[in-house]
């Protein structure tokens, strides 16, 4: 038996990527696939911006918290200061955030 997965899209952006992500996010439909994005941010930004891309998008988006689940019509946001892992367990695809050292004064 072949078990499929959903299609999740994962997105990275600079500091100076807040708009051409906006962009992007808007042209995605209401159903769309689950969507992971990281974004240099500051760490007080991340929240508020999540916000306003939740306010201008089809789909659902907010900054991401531990055992989130990656999941249709959703974006999650990682936290400006906090490292993201996208794990899975079985066909269930979530986020582990955590706190991690800096590496060239950034949480890769």
């Amino acid at each position: 038996m072949i078990q499929t997965t959903e299609l999740i899209v994962v997105v990275g952006a600079s500091i100076d990527g807040t708009e051409a992500l906006s962009i992007f996010l808007e042209a995605f439909p209401a159903d769309s696939s689950g969507i992971v994005i990281v974004q240099h941010i500051p760490e007080h930004f991340t929240a508020t911006f999540a916000q306003r891309l939740n306010e201008l998008c089809k789909i659902s988006v907010m900054e991401a918290t531990n055992n989130d689940t990656v999941i249709r019509r959703w974006a999650l946001i990682a936290h400006g200061i906090k490292k993201i892992l996208l794990k899975h367990n079985g066909a269930r695809y979530y986020m582990e955030v955590k706190d991690a050292p800096l590496v060239s004064h950034r949480r890769p």
